[in-house]
């Protein structure tokens, strides 16, 4: 598997939301992404309700890229 083309497995990305719910069980935890194409990419793909109560994404400040 290469890239983020695993993430398109819908078997990779269950397992993986099911990981991140896992460790995240009884926290409040923050991520931070600085991209606003990863912003982006979240929203369109409602990547926030796979999430597990407790956990935020949190936009960040944006990268080099976005911000020029």
């Amino acid at each position: 598997m290469s890239g983020s083309t695993g993430f398109r497995n819908p078997r990779f990305a269950e397992a993986v939301t099911k990981e991140i719910t896992f460790r995240g069980e009884g926290k409040q935890l923050r991520i931070i992404h600085v991209c606003g194409t990863h912003e982006d990419t979240i929203s369109q793909h409602g990547l926030r309700s796979l999430l597990p109560k407790g956990l935020n994404l949190v936009a960040g400040p944006g990268c080099p890229v976005c911000v020029c």
